[in-house]
């Protein structure tokens, strides 16, 4: 298993998200191949002898010491790729057995090349395999190979077995593949995610998964190698990883491939265990540290063969992707400790943690630079460019934010007016908006219109308009000069209190109470932020509640609506789990859940990252200490496919940073002035 990383000019610029392939699953095949008994003398003196390849300078050959030694009949290679392995049960061979494979090519057998023993696998006792065995090996561009054992016990094992899988074509083959690792000096932002090929692209057949996904806390990135052939093509990859895929899964029980990310020689990325690309999935990769680390493998054999730029570059990318999502430094110490009681690097090669020749002498070499690399990636100012829509007060943002998007109204479209003073009428507004297709504009509770306002709602001509909220919210003076716009109609939506008028709104979501609806806390705004923005990317509504008892009114709309599923907003301590239980009772046969994080920032990431689970090129940032820009940009967003997060004033929370990695946006939209989102706020500087 192997990895490399070169420290290289800091490079800044867009991330690239690759799109998955329409590639079919493919159907591996494997057959076993039994050793015969040899000579060690026969060996050394056949005619097409071979010496072995030196994992170390002045290592001495294994057929000089050897006192047994036992070999399978030389195999034709039947296709493209072909992966060969020896397995055996545990605890059945000696330690002092090795196994070593040779090819073919042409007229010239290759040296033979040591198949290492591996430590992989799941660290849990209830999800071991009986099984265990050697690295495997791909072969792509050979006619015939050989394996043989050798051992300097007396009799070699005899419950050694050759493993060869043939990992079949698809169409992955040959489709476009995600680019390799940019150059030094490319456009790619920091800490943002690289292009990564899917599984579905090299045409995983998912049947074979029976690894249930877990999910651990990353400290320590380990570099592999596969130790296989060097020569492969762009084409030959999906394949290999199938046959990689199919010998860790099945023929040695792991469930699923053990590393979590595979590297080609032309530095492209690929996704390998299941579970989540963004997220701490735990692998089958260092034995013993699974649950605490990530492995990513390059593809090819490093302690014979130098590590071509492309690998490297790519290396530099997916560790510093992944431990930015961590949260954990590339370079220094981490809390783990080495079997000798030493602390591992952040950045380690798999021989550190176990007695093992990976990730090479030409990787290994590298360590330091890779964490250079990668500490440099991760320091580099994040490169999303940004765009304003900004006025000289709230009443001004919102005009901002409307003209940004909306274009003078066609017949029969509304634009949705609140008020700009106080929150709770206002904060089920915005999936109105969304769902009348039209702003939302704010207004003040009582007397003149601002110039701003007025001069938008002449551009518009709004065919109707949808007052959020009662004269308390929206006075009956300001409400008598809004027809004086174009507005033919105009409908004051609001009821006795905040959840009244919250039912109110979502009756006229366009059915959107029939949808998923988002429940938010009536008490309070920040929560109700990014899941207005939710709702109305969703065809949704959203309703109030108080913190241990639903409301009447929110009831009654929930058993008249009849959604197809309920989502909670924010944690226990702002709504009860009580309230949950009353939903339950309401409606026996939708889906509840909660989105929420340790506070409201993260709350907001949760509602990004459960509405765009496969990521977002544009994202809306509002300040979460005040609702008004936040409010108005809620339709937007939902109209552009943007989820809205929220910042501080003059940093960016660690959850809204991360969200924004995993979604790999390339366009950062910021709601307000200065005053609400600085400058550095906006260049995403991190709290």
């Amino acid at each position: 298993m192997a990895s490399v990383l070169a420290a290289a000019p800091m490079v800044t610029g867009f991330p690239q998200v690759s799109s998955p392939a329409q590639a079919h699953p493919v159907k591996s095949h494997v057959r076993k191949v039994g050793f015969v008994k040899s000579s060690v003398a026969a060996l050394r003196a056949e005619r097409n002898a071979t010496r072995s390849a030196a994992s170390t300078p002045g290592a001495q050959d294994p057929i000089t010491t050897a006192r047994a030694a036992a070999v399978t009949p030389v195999q034709d290679v039947a296709g493209a790729v072909t992966l060969v392995g020896v397995t055996w049960p545990k605890g059945a061979t000696s330690a002092k057995a090795e196994y070593q494979i040779r090819t073919l090519s042409g007229a010239t057998w290759s040296q033979w090349q040591s198949l290492g023993v591996l430590d992989g696998g799941p660290d849990s006792t209830k999800a071991a395999s009986a099984t265990t065995g050697t690295e495997p090996y791909v072969i792509t561009s050979a006619s015939k190979y050989e394996v043989r054992s050798l051992t300097t016990d007396a009799n070699v094992p005899t419950a050694a077995t050759v493993q060869v899988v043939d990992p079949g074509t698809s169409s992955a083959d040959n489709a476009q593949q995600a680019p390799g690792a940019a150059a030094p000096g490319a456009a790619v932002a920091a800490t943002s995610k690289p292009a990564i090929n899917t599984r579905a692209q090299w045409g995983a057949d998912e049947s074979l998964m029976t690894w249930t996904p877990s999910y651990g806390n990353i400290q320590v990135g380990f570099v592999h190698h596969t130790v296989d052939t060097n020569g492969y093509t762009a084409a030959q990859v999906p394949a290999m990883i199938r046959a990689i895929y199919f010998y860790h899964s099945q023929t040695l029980g792991w469930g699923d491939i053990g590393y979590n990310f595979l590297i080609d020689r032309f530095g492209g990325i690929w996704e390998g265990r299941s579970g989540g690309m963004d997220k701490p999935v735990i692998g089958g990769q260092t034995y013993g540290y699974n649950s605490v680390s990530m492995g990513v493998a390059a593809i090819g054999n490093f302690d014979i063969a130098p590590v071509p730029q492309a690998v490297t570059d790519a290396f530099k990318q997916i560790f510093a992707w992944k431990f930015s999502l961590a949260g954990i430094p590339a370079t220094g110490a981490s809390p783990e400790l080495a079997p000798n009681g030493t602390p591992l690097q952040r950045v380690a090669g798999h021989r550190d943690a176990y007695a093992t020749a990976c990730p090479g002498q030409y990787l290994y070499a590298k360590l330091p630079e890779i964490r250079d690399g990668v500490a440099a990636l991760m320091s580099a100012p994040a490169a999303f460019p940004h765009t304003r829509l900004a006025g000289a007060d709230r009443y001004g943002t919102a005009v901002a934010i409307s003209q940004s998007a909306f274009q003078p109204q066609s017949p029969g479209s509304a634009v949705t007016v609140a008020s700009g003073a106080n929150f709770p009428d206002a904060l089920a507004a915005g999936p109105v908006a969304a769902a009348q297709g039209g702003p939302l504009l704010l207004v003040p509770q009582d007397g003149a219109l601002p110039t701003t306002v007025s001069t938008e709602l002449t551009r518009l001509k709004p065919s109707s308009v949808n007052i959020a909220g009662g004269t308390a919210a929206v006075s009956s003076l300001v409400e008598s000069k809004l027809p004086g716009f174009g507005a033919g109609t105009v409908f004051r939506r609001a009821g006795q209190d905040r959840y009244e008028t919250a039912a109110a709104l979502a009756g006229i979501t366009n059915g959107g109470l029939g949808k998923t609806v988002f429940i938010a806390t009536g008490a309070s705004f920040p929560d109700a932020l990014g899941g207005s923005a939710a709702a109305g990317r969703l065809g949704g509504a959203l309703l109030l509640t108080d913190r241990l008892v639903l409301p009447a009114a929110t009831a009654s709309a929930l058993s008249s609506g009849n959604p197809t599923k309920v989502v909670i907003l924010g944690g226990t301590a702002v709504i009860d789990p009580a309230i949950l239980t009353q939903v339950h009772a309401l409606l026996p046969s939708t889906g509840v859940e909660r989105w929420s994080g340790a506070d409201r920032y993260a709350t907001a990431a949760s509602i990004s990252s459960n509405t765009y689970p496969l990521g977002a090129t544009t994202a809306y940032l509002a300040s979460g200490e005040n609702y008004p820009d936040a409010m108005a940009g809620a339709p937007v967003a939902a109209r552009a496919g943007a989820p809205l997060l929220l910042t501080g004033r003059d940093c960016v929370p660690a959850s809204t940073r991360a969200e924004l990695t995993r979604l790999g946006a390339t366009n950062i939209v910021v709601l307000g002035g200065t005053s609400a989102v600085s400058e550095a706020a906006a260049n995403l500087t991190a709290c």
